[in-house]
């Protein structure tokens, strides 16, 4: 019954867009019931039956719903709810700012992977577009579909994505309410509000994420580990919330935390120790890769009084009880000395038990071209991030099998026919992960069928999950073979291309090969910035905090996944390898320049659609055969170095080619402060940087205007600003070229403020640095 009041729960406001599209309801209700109440009774009456319209008049819901909708910060102005778009969630945490004078909200619609980027963007509320009758299109098509699920549990997880798909762009409350809450934000809350009387929040806060993904020991196959440990950690994390609600017999929706890393549960019990024995197993399955902190607010909450937001800050119990568990968030587990240890093949030690040899692995040579030596020994985290890895290429679906208690999953890897099949098993969480890929045009669902009968008399549940696609997820005829199955969608943004290798049978595909990329190799990653900060704040109000992350989660892999791989497969030629993208991360390397330009492209487009943010990125350019592991983590380094100098007015981009400057007053040559720069200013010098090389500019006078800048750096001002003014008197038509193909970006002297000249002679040497670079390709 939890999950059908839930559900119910979940729904309530469906009936919001039905009115805002236009319909007109036919239900009848007594009592205290709006216009929105009648129509989500006719879509309940429509698409599920009798008995969730039986629960909805009960109106049991309604605790959940005041609960959820207590976070809502009223005011006079009567909004119209068919014409008022969604605010940003974080527009009134941050202080000084006007929304009527900035682009802080977004187009009403529906969630689509093909749509341009742009569709998404922050606008003013003036520009932004309501599509209420495409959202209503598209809800009716996907309830539909699932009207086929009769289990309770299934139907409640797949309406979970759908409701991602219409309702992530939909204000929730808009009369006398400030709209910055989506309606998903909204509803996902209030779901698991609905089926406790009292509550309690546990924390979970995964540690050792970024120190997991690097920890890539010796140059094989680095690149494919590095790409399966990130996209891995997204699995973990979905199988461990989900073993988590299994054995407290709580639905998934009972986790409202869409951070990375972290897991917020809303429970009805203390049951912390159930769940830190589950934290311990995985741990020690990681050989303490990864380590988990865990806390249970001490205080229950009562449901029907709870207060989300109130002006007396001591009125505000969610955010008390929050703020108390991750106050008292410790270390479940205790690290040991390992006995009975051996080295794998890529120099990582694990316990002999954690090994596998790389003969009794099916399609290991698959797996890694024959590259292994079939004796060699694999450790189980390093053969699943190469399978992982591996099936991440044109990944079409992922499915997660929950093993039944006398049954356990494979490892492996098996080519079907025009398909190919990674399979891992998480031991700890007895649940396993089916990879699906193949080629462009390979959606097969008879194909994805058989691979349920072969597993649906050893399952306990089973998710099937779409690959970046929001609109077309749903197969309800796979309910006919296994009735507790869901659906949804996962999204995944990686790249790598490929070569053609030739063999005597057929033509095969082969990843290319980092060294075969260019001379120059650079790795670039960027973070968002303000993260932290905005998740404090917004965490004593888990609507909005919901409405933010999905959106951040959604901004990085939609872009990645459209603007930058639809864009590299159309060309094909480009030398750029995607790692990953997710929550606020991206990771790709390749030829540097480009590498630059489009982290550079990226980051603009990010704060675009996420104004509350800013993006800093750290590259690492190295030559070809240098190992990549090490350049991921001096790339960190340098990323580390743009997020300290950023000054509160966007992100920054530091990398080992960036020369160092100033732009303090009082720090005129001694001890340069600065050796990061501004997106803008990368691409702008790299663009000078190949126009020098187009136009011929000897590459002497670059040189001598890179020494006059180290000059000034050695506090030999007054002598290199006369050098300056010599050099250009006695070649002034290169100077006047160069000044043309910088866009007067090196100005003459004297004749110009002094101060401008010596930072502008300063910064220079990076176009001068990149020109190098250029000239050596």
């Amino acid at each position: 019954m939890d999950e059908e009041l839930m559900l119910v729960t979940f729904l309530h406001d469906v009936g919001k867009i039905l009115q805002r599209a236009g319909i007109k309801p036919k239900c009848e209700l007594s009592g205290d019931f709006y216009e929105h109440d009648r129509l989500t009774c006719d879509f309940l009456n429509t698409y599920l039956d009798e008995e969730y319209v039986k629960l909805f008049k009960e109106g049991r819901w309604k605790i959940g719903d005041y609960a959820s909708a207590s976070e809502r910060i009223e005011v006079k102005e009567p909004g119209k709810p068919e014409s008022t778009p969604l605010l940003d969630p974080t527009l009134d945490i941050q202080p000084n700012v006007d929304p009527s004078k900035l682009a802080r909200w977004y187009s009403v619609t529906y969630v689509d992977f093909n749509a341009a980027p742009e569709t998404y963007k922050a606008r003013r509320v003036d520009e932004a577009f309501i599509n209420y009758k495409g959202i209503y299109k598209i809800l009716v098509q996907l309830a539909e579909r699932a009207r086929e699920i009769v289990d309770a549990e299934s139907l409640l997880e797949t309406y979970d994505y759908i409701y991602r798909t219409v309702a992530l762009f939909v204000p929730a409350a808009v009369y006398k309410a400030i709209p910055n809450t989506s309606l998903y934000g909204h509803s996902r809350l209030a779901a698991p509000l609905a089926v406790c009387k009292e509550i309690r929040l546990l924390v979970i806060d995964i540690k050792g994420i970024q120190r997991f993904i690097t920890n890539i020991r010796g140059e094989a196959e680095s690149s494919k580990r590095l790409r399966g440990r990130s996209f891995f950690l997204q699995l973990l994390q979905r199988a461990l919330s989900d073993n988590i609600a299994d054995v407290l017999g709580l639905s998934v929706l009972h986790n409202i935390s869409f951070e990375p890393g972290k897991l917020i549960f809303v429970v009805c019990d203390d049951v912390k120790d159930k769940v830190d024995e589950i934290l311990v197993k995985v741990e020690e399955w990681s050989n303490y890769e990864l380590q988990f902190a865990s806390s249970i607010s001490n205080e229950k909450i009562k449901v029907s009084e709870m207060k989300i937001f109130s002006e007396r800050e001591e009125d505000r119990s969610f955010k008390k009880a929050l703020e108390n568990a991750i106050y008292n968030l410790r270390i479940v587990g205790k690290p040991h000395i390992t006995e009975d240890v051996d080295i794998d093949y890529f120099g990582d030690v694990y316990p002999r038990k954690m090994m596998f040899k790389a003969k009794d692995v099916e399609g290991m040579e698959s797996l890694t071209a024959g590259e292994i030596p079939k004796d060699a020994l694999i450790s189980e985290i390093n053969l699943i991030s190469l399978i992982v890895g591996h099936s991440t290429r044109n990944l079409k679906y992922v499915i997660e099998i929950m093993y039944k208690d006398n049954a356990k999953g494979e490892m492996g890897y098996r080519n079907i026919g025009k398909y190919r099949v990674g399979e891992i098993y998480i031991e700890p969480l007895n649940i396993g992960f089916l990879l699906v890929h193949g080629s462009e045009k390979d959606y097969d669902i008879a194909f994805l069928k058989s691979l349920i009968q072969t597993k649906k008399e050893v399952a306990k549940r089973i998710r099937i999950f779409t690959v970046n696609n929001t609109l077309d997820f749903i197969y309800p005829e796979f309910v006919k073979e296994f009735s507790k199955i869901s659906f949804g969608y996962i999204t995944l943004s990686t790249y790598h291309p490929v070569e053609k290798q030739d063999t005597s049978k057929l033509i095969a595909e082969k990843f290319k090969s980092l060294d075969d990329m260019a001379n120059y190799i650079a790795l670039g990653i960027t973070d968002g910035d303000r993260i932290g900060e905005i998740v404090k704040n917004l965490s004593a109000f888990p609507g909005r905090f919901m409405t933010f992350s999905s959106l951040l989660d959604f901004t990085f892999a939609h872009i990645v996944t459209t603007r930058v791989i639809d864009e590299l497969k159309k060309r094909g030629d480009i030398p750029i390898v995607v790692l990953y993208s997710g929550g606020d991360d991206l990771a790709i390397y390749g030829k540097w320049d480009d590498v630059l330009i489009l982290l550079a492209e990226l980051s603009n487009l990010i704060v675009e659609i996420l104004p509350s943010i800013s993006v800093s990125g750290g590259i690492f350019i190295f030559k070809k055969k240098y190992p990549i592991a090490f350049a991921y983590a001096f790339a960190k380094e340098y990323e580390g170095v743009a997020k300290k100098e950023r000054d509160g007015k966007g992100g920054r981009i530091s990398s080992n080619i960036f020369e160092k400057y100033t732009e303090n007053e009082k720090k005129l040559c001694e001890d340069l402060d600065k050796n990061s720069l501004t997106w803008s200013e990368a691409a702008k010098f790299l663009e000078y940087a190949k126009k020098s090389i187009e136009s011929n500019v000897p590459s002497a006078y670059l040189y001598k205007v890179y020494n006059i800048g180290q000059m000034i750096e050695d506090c030999e001002i007054p002598k290199a600003l006369v050098t300056y003014a010599y050099l250009n008197a006695r070649n002034e038509r290169v100077f006047k070229e160069v000044k043309e193909k910088t866009d007067n970006y090196l100005v003459d002297y004297p004749g110009d403020e002094e101060r401008e000249i010596i930072t502008r002679l300063l910064k220079f040497r990076n176009v001068v640095n990149m020109y190098t670079l250029l000239k050596r390709t």
